[in-house]
């Protein structure tokens, strides 16, 4: 019995023993992660000293000097592909025919609207970059993104597209 209770402990003085290194090695491993991990991570912890712009989006969109002329195009083609659409649909019967012309319009539609916005999206961007430049912002989010902080340069980014579109 003796011998038995001696073992128990031994046992438990092992298990011990064999948890104090664990945590031990375990310790040690984060104290090497957190010296390494500037080298692994270094945009993540330069990103805490960056200047954060903040802006507005959709604001910038609709303040573009163009933009109403390429809405009244896409609403122009969109209507005249529903026409087009329309007219082949008159035609076909089968639900799975009319499912399948029904998704390439609305992708075809899509793909026409991307192109035709492409350059205000362009020039926005454009915008929003020398803006931020010149501010020495080195990175710029959306209004809605940023819970707190920041510095908010919609208007300055419409006023910067403005005078580039003029």
């Amino acid at each position: 019995m003796s011998t038995l209770k001696s073992s128990l402990n031994l046992n438990t003085h092992l298990k011990s023993d064999l948890k104090l290194k664990r945590n031990w090695t375990k310790k040690l491993f984060l104290a090497v992660f957190l010296c390494a991990m500037p080298a692994f991570f270094p945009a993540k912890i330069a990103a805490a000293a960056d200047t954060v712009g903040v802006i507005e989006s959709q604001k910038i969109l609709y303040q573009h000097p163009n933009f109403e002329r390429v809405a009244h195009e896409v609403g122009n083609e969109a209507r005249t592909r529903e026409a087009e659409l329309r007219a082949s649909l008159e035609k076909i019967t089968d639900p799975e025919e009319r499912r399948r012309i029904l998704e390439e319009g609305a992708l075809s539609m899509k793909a026409e609207e991307a192109r035709l916005m492409a350059p205000i999206n362009k020039e926005c961007l454009e915008a929003v970059t020398a803006v931020a430049k010149k501010r020495k912002i080195t990175v710029v989010l959306e209004k809605d993104a940023a819970y707190y902080g920041g510095t908010d340069i919609t208007e300055e980014v419409i006023a910067q597209l403005k005078a580039a579109v003029k």
